[in-house]
């Protein structure tokens, strides 16, 4: 319990970002960065690759 205060008093302690401050770190960040959600591909492409990979093991 007194360590849960403790970290209780210390999140007082830490800097707090204002609108301002994350809307300049948004804008610094590249926009040619692709997000690994873009390589996400559908379930059934998937199962069809994995059936092949595994077809073709064999």
């Amino acid at each position: 319990m007194s360590q849960l205060v403790k970290w209780f008093k210390d999140a007082f302690d830490l800097p707090v970002l204002s609108i301002e401050e994350v809307e300049a770190q948004v804008a610094e960040t590249p926009t040619g960065v692709k997000s690994k959600h873009e390589e996400n591909i559908p379930l059934n492409d998937l199962i069809a690759q994995l059936s092949t990979e595994t077809n073709s093991g064999e």
